[in-house]
């Protein structure tokens, strides 16, 4: 039986980007879409300190949780690419959206707990992990499908 602690040590880039996601959604509920670039910024930083997690007990540490959560360099190396892919899709959207008039801070914010859903995904050693997981991830991705308001294409469904 592995410690708590033990096995929150495993977890440490969910941790990393669950915490930094809602302190940020706080920066941005405050703060206004006037700091859209800032938490940009912020959100590809907490995806390069999980990145970063990886390289300790959460990049080949084993099972966790009794079993639930499973730390091994697959899943290591999976969720290098999701971050990766995440960091850049958050800094290719002010470009995007900024030509439709569009750039809401709410948007990387998004990308960061569908990167946790899919990090929980590829680390879950069961159904129940996987469906937390799974749950996460797409209830990002519906915000996410209907983000630009103006545009037919994401209300129409």
């Amino acid at each position: 039986m592995i410690p708590m602690t033990a096995s929150l040590a495993l977890t440490m880039p969910e941790l990393i980007l669950s915490i930094g996601g809602m302190l940020l959604l706080m920066v941005a509920a405050f703060g206004g879409d006037g700091l859209t670039r800032a938490i940009g910024w912020g959100a590809v930083a907490l995806f390069g300190a999980a990145g970063f997690a990886l390289l300790g007990p959460a990049g080949n540490g084993g099972p966790g949780f009794d079993g639930l959560y499973i730390a091994d360099s697959f899943a290591a190396f999976a969720k290098l690419l999701i971050y990766i892919a995440a960091a850049v899709s958050v800094l290719i959207a002010p470009g995007f959206f900024g030509r439709a008039g569009q750039l809401r801070a709410e948007y990387p914010i998004l990308i960061l707990f569908s990167a946790v859903g899919m990090g929980m995904m590829v680390s879950a050693g069961d159904l129940l992990t996987l469906y937390v997981g799974l749950e996460l991830q797409s209830l990002s991705a519906y915000v996410l499908a209907s983000f630009m308001r103006r545009d037919a294409r994401s209300a129409w469904g």
